[in-house]
């Protein structure tokens, strides 16, 4: 008895490939197998997939110091807890084994508390756990001080190669990243773990996860291709959702490093179809320790470095910058590219109250034979045409002579020099020098440096080689220097 006049042959049939075309991609490698995506293989006939597991990552916390939750609350229930002096609750293997498991790229595994003042346990425990896990992540014992031993166990007993150390941000300065060889009797199962050391800080903690490790898990996850180019996997890696948002107040600038800022954000409407912004507002006292920082925030905002004397030391209410998304609710879920992404890139064609550009400088150690002037002309554009004339400040060229450098040391040279003042990175370059005076000023060098990066000297002296292959036989000295 139906009244509906719209019935009419074929008119609620779903005609055959109205919903996926015929050659269009369902679903793309490296896709997380979720439950609509199981419906979509089952629409496009699809019964068998090749799969590969999430990676599996390890957290650690390290400190003789630590405490479990449940152990400190036992020791507080008594009349005397002398036993707490010192000590502090476990929050960060808790809190990263959360937001692991919040993320849909790894399985999360509790490697448990190891104390730093028994060396041999603390590189058993590492052993073990690398010989778990695809990724291992630290907290404690990375920044400089006495009981800092992560590298020196991971380093110099495991046989780690550092690639990375003491970033240049706050939070998270000491972040460490190695990589480590297991070794296994069949050639083909043998592997490499990635190994995370993160600052012992909480806030250091949770933002540096967001930063490095969940970039580099979706990386895993996605998978790359064998025969890309370094550059193009960079650029098609993916990084969590940003948007431009507007300070509500005047935030002091950090003097020394860019900051991650935790910031809440709240969305202002401007009409009815006509846009909005999104405005900012801090979460507090910034310390790496104040975990309530946290409490509520919805992004990092990305700040310059602040610059004394005469320069901007202030963040305005009312200007823009980038914020990456944590994904705490609505938005703040999806990915974008790295090319795409405004933290790397900044906004095309508008102001971002600008991005950090290290400053660099290049002094070139040279007998009074070498053409300066020429050589030192070539050596910059040739320096700023490897790095990227974009990505940096230049300062002003230093030319020394060798024997000043002989004669009072590498370190009293550059102190000495008015030019450096400000610097972020120095190149040193040895021109016309002989074999034993480079080796002399590499030792010299090597002798101010804080954190040594022998990984990224290698990487040096194997791209020198490539050029000219005589140069592999010269020192090539990497690191970093507290600015203090």
């Amino acid at each position: 008895h139906s009244k509906d006049k719209d019935i009419s042959p074929g008119k609620w049939i779903r005609k055959v490939g109205c919903d996926m075309a015929q050659g269009e991609v369902a679903l793309a490698a490296g896709t997380v197998l979720q439950p609509p995506h199981i419906g979509i293989l089952i629409q496009a006939g699809v019964d068998v997939v090749q799969v590969r597991r999430v990676p599996t990552v390890g957290v650690l916390s390290t400190g003789n110091e630590i405490l479990p939750p449940h152990q400190r609350l036992q020791s507080k229930s008594s009349p005397s807890p002398s036993s707490d002096i010192g000590k502090i609750p476990d929050v960060n293997r808790p809190m990263l084994l959360s937001t692991l498991a919040s993320w849909d790229n790894c399985t999360p595994v509790d490697l448990g508390i190891a104390t730093d003042d028994d060396m041999e346990q603390l590189a058993a425990t590492l052993t073990s756990a690398i010989g778990r896990c695809d990724v291992v992540i630290s907290t404690g014992g990375i920044s400089m001080g006495e009981k800092d031993v992560m590298e020196d166990v991971l380093v110099g007993r495991l046989g780690a190669s550092v690639h990375f150390g003491r970033i240049h941000m706050k939070p998270g300065k000491p972040t460490t990243f190695m990589t480590v060889q297991v070794p296994h009797p069949v050639p083909q199962k043998r592997r490499t773990c990635l190994v995370f050391c993160l600052p012992g800080n909480p806030v250091s903690g949770i933002v540096c996860s967001h930063l490095f490790v969940r970039p580099c898990l979706d990386l895993l996850v996605q998978g790359v291709d064998a025969g890309a180019s370094l550059e193009d996997i960079v650029e098609n890696a993916t990084v969590q959702e940003e948007v431009v948002a507007t300070l509500a107040q005047d935030v002091k600038l950090d003097v020394e490093r860019p900051e991650y800022r935790r910031v809440a954000l709240t969305y202002t409407a401007k009409g009815v179809g006509g846009g909005g912004e999104f405005v900012a507002t801090s979460t507090g006292v910034q310390r790496s320790s104040r975990l309530m920082s946290m409490n509520g925030a919805d992004g990092l905002m990305l700040l310059p470095k602040g610059e004394p004397g005469g320069g901007r030391v202030v963040a305005k209410a009312g200007e823009q910058y980038p914020v990456m998304l944590l994904g705490s609710g609505a938005i703040g879920t999806a990915r974008v590219k790295v090319r795409d992404s405004i933290h790397m890139n900044g906004l095309p064609g508008e102001s971002v109250g600008g991005s950090f550009k290290p400053k660099l400088a290049t002094v070139i150690v040279a007998n009074s034979n070498y053409d300066m002037a020429t050589n030192h002309k070539r050596i910059r554009a040739d320096v700023m045409d490897a790095l990227g004339s974009t990505n940096f400040s230049p300062c002003e060229d230093v030319s020394v002579s060798t024997e000043m450098v002989l004669s009072i040391g590498i370190s009293d040279t550059l102190k000495s020099l008015e030019q450096l003042k400000g610097a972020d990175v120095v190149l040193v370059i040895c021109g016309g020098t002989s074999f034993q005076e480079n080796l002399t000023i590499a030792a010299d060098l090597r002798s101010i440096i804080d954190k040594n990066a022998e990984a990224m000297a290698l990487q040096a002296r194997k791209g020198a080689a490539e050029t000219h292959p005589t140069s592999a036989l010269f020192e090539v000295t990497a690191g970093f220097v507290d600015s203090d």
